[in-house]
């Protein structure tokens, strides 16, 4: 009997830490790089606050890749503002070398 009350014990710990992780909280969905017409390159996806507390200001980390999946260099969106289960759009141009082919978002930080 004593094991189920350390799976007990562990399982709650574990709940108690999600809520203070970033991770847990937002995720961001439909995220794309995409070069316009134009050639003008932008970022654009989407922030969902998983939580039931507003979020007043996430910075949103992104990796820059050329065509050999190099990391070329990295770049941020702030999404300020984003109530309890909405998903605020964003969409950020891209201030990068020509070579940048693809983009990841690497983390996602919250004050």
């Amino acid at each position: 009997m004593g094991w189920i009350a350390l799976l007990l014990l562990m399982a709650a710990c574990g709940g108690a830490a999600d809520e203070d992780d970033p991770a847990a909280r937002v995720e961001v969905e439909a995220f794309q790089l995409t070069r316009l017409p134009g050639g003008a390159r932008i970022v654009t996806g989407k922030l969902h606050n998983r939580s039931a507390e507003p979020i007043s200001s996430a910075q949103i980390q992104i990796a820059l890749y050329d065509g050999d999946n190099r990391l070329v260099e990295t770049m941020s969106v702030v999404v300020r503002a984003v109530k309890p289960g909405e998903h605020k759009p964003f969409r950020q141009p891209l201030d990068a070398d020509e070579s940048v082919q693809r983009a990841r978002v690497r983390s996602v930080l919250m004050p």
